[in-house]
């Protein structure tokens, strides 16, 4: 199983659960039920005994556990570092009263949507794991009905393996234990009949992706003086620097290279057919100082994802679909960029199901 991928909304990566202000402890008691509480393993302790001296809960993350069959060896543990688990626990439980911060610019309070829930954190991707057994979750999943958890939220998914598939199975079973499970469909849309495992279980709730009518993003105003403000969405590649470029147009994909013309300017590549860093890898060679590419599927731009292998190391942007139409038939041959970030509305975009999203239905097995 692999995690799905996801953009941070609050500046706090690389923040275990029981640091980030997202999920801050104050006010919070552990449940008068169950226990003993916090709950931990014993990698996770500070005496190595499990439910001991926890490193990583708190009475707002009562359980801090990891589930990695190479967990020991390779000096893993429960700390939750990576982004996409952080984010998806901020949306389900974020506490109230906190502001995000996105590259330093404040965009307002959030919260979860149960901020006065308990989280426990059952971590089958610790350190830098991006991959998955489906026996590690199982045994997770097992752990969290042991310890009287009420939702499972799983953000994760892969093949799917018919009647043999274990994990689809495992979850049927924890709804028939009385837990209420949450999985995401997948990212293999468009398309239908595209859902992943664990997502075609039969008795949980399978959930797609849609798009909202906001986002957070860094403006980019074409011709670069006193013209349009648009919203680029930032993901793994650099920001783009606060400054004004020369714009080239590739008018294509940018997958086998990009033209010569590119050399000292920011330059417009469209989305689709290859990875966003061999686009991105592409440019760098033509000599571009970086790279705005233009959706190809309607609603908002994406966090883009690094691909490794690449020499991607450039600043790149993603704008909407009509942005992109838009600045196009301008005829703008400059634009500025600004590291103050802010929310762009898009009320048109509201709803949309998400291009990557996996779609039912799902076949009978």
């Amino acid at each position: 199983m692999r995690v799905d991928s996801a953009a941070t909304v609050l500046d706090c990566r690389g923040l275990s659960l029981n640091t980030n202000p997202f999920f801050d402890p104050t006010g919070f008691n552990f449940p008068t039920e169950g226990g003993p509480w916090p709950k931990c393993d014993a990698l996770d302790s500070a005496s190595h005994h499990a439910d001991q001296d926890c490193n990583y809960a708190s009475a707002k993350v009562i359980v801090a556990k990891v589930f990695y069959n190479k967990a020991k060896q390779q000096g893993l543990d429960a700390q939750a570092i990576q982004d996409h688990g952080t984010h998806t626990a901020g949306i389900d439980a974020g506490v109230t009263g906190k502001t995000a911060v996105v590259n330093g610019a404040s965009i307002g309070d959030m919260s979860g949507i149960a901020p006065g829930a308990w989280l426990g954190n059952y971590n089958v991707f610790p350190g830098g794991v991006l991959d998955a057994r489906s026996e590690d979750i199982l045994n997770a999943v097992d752990a969290a009905i042991q310890d009287g958890m009420d939702v499972l939220n799983l953000s994760l998914g892969g093949s799917f393996h018919g009647n043999n598939d274990l994990l689809a199975t495992g979850l049927d079973n924890a709804v028939d234990a009385g837990l209420v499970v949450a999985v995401v469909a997948g990212n293999s849309g468009p398309g239908a009949g595209t859902i992943e495992s664990p997502g075609r279980a039969r008795k949980i709730i399978t959930v797609g992706a849609s798009t909202n009518q906001h986002f957070v993003g860094q403006p980019l105003t074409y011709p670069a003086t006193g013209g349009t403000t648009i919203g680029a969405a930032v993901g793994e590649f650099d920001a783009l620097p606060a400054a004004s470029f020369d714009l080239f147009d590739t008018q294509s994909d940018g997958c086998t290279s990009v033209d010569p013309g590119a050399s000292g300017k920011l330059v417009r590549i469209d989305r689709g057919t290859c990875t966003f860093s061999q686009k991105v890898a592409n440019a760098k060679a033509a000599g571009a100082v970086g790279v705005v590419i233009i959706n190809n599927v309607a609603g908002d731009p994406i966090a883009m994802a690094k691909t490794a292998g690449f020499d991607d190391n450039l600043p790149a942007v993603m704008i909407g679909k009509n942005e992109g139409a838009a600045l196009r038939a301008s005829g703008a041959t400059t634009a500025s960029a600004s590291l103050t970030f802010q929310e762009f509305i898009t009320p048109e975009n509201k709803d949309i199901l998400a291009g990557f999203s996996s779609q039912g239905p799902t076949p009978s097995i």
